[in-house]
């Protein structure tokens, strides 16, 4: 039924010379893939490919980019020399396999010689006998597999540049930068909707909702919306952290997106932009929306009749729930990712005098300058830092070097960078401990005018208390993950799990004296919902 898109997909398929798919299917994400049926058989004979293209992409893009995408799953497939990606992919698969989940073999053997003592004990040498010859290969299979990597990258790269002669470079780059918005957008949509099901609230269309939540990731990051589009200068538009560390995945199949949009830009293919919705190609879109939405709440079962909120209701209930969740913007962000610090704020407001018409907010506006919001993010990249470097030095990641400030350097450096990024990291938090102090002193002077100064103080303290019991209840819930880890990650002895298996019960016990005494707690009453008890 969909001409248009059919249509739109051949003048693609013939440009860049690759075949037509097989089946187009849609589905409700942010995203384009080209997938075919395997079976061993694959490797030796030719199979047709299929194409999906998710709405949300479709929701998110304009008709050139959306070409963009689409020509760059396609062009995984445009030429002969790029369909040995196929074959490589599946031989790697079957010897991957082979190699790691054969435990198929040991349930036949030990099916077999279960009853037999003697054939027992000739079935363990001949398991350890397999099990080194495993280990051999699968050394082997290390070095082969780096090269597979590094073959997917290159192909990879090389379907990116089909894409930026076919669609433009800045249209595969905009769609690129899109995608990530679209990917958040689209799951705090389904995370809204899902708190929402135990009041039998749900919508008859996700799409033009979830295009409102776009409209407002743009405002929080100040990005523009110009004729209902969102316009992305660069990927350091989103609000990033700065890292000064970090390592390449040598095991990554696919470049990273900094990493290939600077190779696209450098092609500099210029092409027109055809600013147009890309549900143009649809001939009913606002049909097939709905028809996509019922399928997501195909197996979600209410406990009433469901009530389908339109657009303008959905928009009020979110900008009702952001509002709680954000804090004045005279602060320019300076809470968001930071905690004040915890200092002795009787002693500092001593001699702090009530507030008078020379105290006024441009001295909040002075105080809270772009350097000094800047460094909250900074802090938080050097935290991370911090914890990748030393990962780096306690041999947590196969790597040889790491980069530092754009230099390359050796793990033995590990440990004296990260004594620099500490030292570093002392410097911009005394700077952030004076102002929280001098923030501090400036609403106390305003509290005073008020007669409400033993109140902020008290505030505070509560709030010092609130942030040291986070950080103990995130340490505890860490390590009742580390102490079920091993059921899950590793493979464990009769005895060793009956010893985890206390430990578990140890922990929980904490846990739910801990989650007692959040329940009977005043502070969160309002925050526990009926359901979360």
């Amino acid at each position: 039924d969909e001409y248009k898109l059919f249509a739109f997909v051949k003048d693609i398929t013939e440009e860049i010379n690759a075949p037509f798919p097989k089946r187009i299917y849609l589905s409700p994400g942010i995203d384009a893939t080209v997938f075919y049926d395997t079976n061993f058989l694959s490797i030796f004979l030719p199979i047709s490919m299929n194409l999906k293209i998710g709405l949300g992409l479709v929701n998110s893009t304009n008709t050139s980019e959306l070409k963009a995408i689409l020509t760059r799953e396609l062009a995984f497939y445009s030429k002969k020399n790029m369909g040995c990606g196929r074959y490589i992919y599946h031989v790697n698969s079957v010897i991957f396999h082979m190699l790691y989940d054969n435990d198929g073999y040991k349930r036949v053997v030990n099916k077999r010689f279960y009853l037999d003592c003697i054939v027992f004990g000739i079935r363990s040498i001949v398991n350890w006998f397999i099990k080194k010859i495993q280990w051999l290969m699968q050394q082997h299979y290390t070095v082969v597999n780096r090269n597979y990597v590094n073959l997917s990258r290159e192909i990879a790269h090389h379907a990116d540049a089909v894409a930026a002669v076919a669609a433009g470079s800045d249209n595969l780059r905009t769609s690129l930068l899109k995608m990530v918005p679209g990917d958040l957008c689209y799951a705090k949509l389904l995370e809204f909707y899902d708190n929402w099901i135990n009041e039998s609230i749900k919508t008859d269309n996700i799409f033009p909702q979830r295009r409102e939540l776009m409209i407002r990731f743009a405002k929080d990051n100040g990005l523009e919306w110009v004729k209902d589009e969102m316009v992305i200068g660069s990927i350091e538009s989103f609000n990033t952290t700065p890292r000064r560390v970090s390592i390449k995945n040598q095991w990554a199949s696919h470049p990273d997106l900094a990493e290939r949009i600077v190779l696209v830009m450098e092609m500099d293919v210029v092409k027109s932009v055809d600013h147009s919705s890309a549900w143009g190609l649809f001939g009913t879109p606002v049909v097939l929306q709905k028809e996509m939405t019922a399928k997501v709440y195909e197996r979600i079962e209410f406990d009433n009749e469901p009530t389908a909120i339109d657009t303008e209701t959905f928009c009020e209930r979110i900008d009702a729930y952001f509002a709680t969740q954000k804090f004045d913007a005279r602060y320019k962000g300076y809470f968001d990712a930071h905690d004040l610090f915890e200092f002795d704020a009787e002693a500092e407001c001593r001699n702090v005098v009530a507030a008078d018409d020379e105290v006024r907010l441009s001295d909040l506006d002075k105080m809270l300058n772009k350097e000094i919001v800047g460094y909250t993010k900074m802090v938080k990249g050097l935290l991370d830092d911090i914890v990748l470097l030393k990962g780096i030095w306690l041999k947590g990641f196969d790597v040889k070097t790491f980069d530092y400030n754009g230099y390359k350097k050796k793990v033995e450096d590990a440990m004296v960078t990260h004594r620099e990024i500490i030292d570093e990291l002392k410097t911009y938090t005394n700077t952030m401990m004076e102002t929280d102090k001098s923030l501090f002193r400036f609403f106390y002077s305003k509290a005073l005018e008020k007669g409400i100064h033993q109140s902020l103080i008290s505030d505070y303290k509560g709030y010092i208390e609130t942030v040291k019991q986070h950080l103990a209840d995130t340490q505890l819930i860490d390590e009742m993950f580390d102490v079920i880890k091993p059921f899950y990650a590793e493979k464990v002895t009769i005895k060793q799990a009956i010893a985890l298996g206390e430990e578990v019960k140890r922990k929980e016990g904490e846990v739910k004296e801990r989650l007692a005494l959040l329940i009977r707690t005043p502070a969160y009453k309002n925050f526990i919902k009926p359901g979360m008890r």
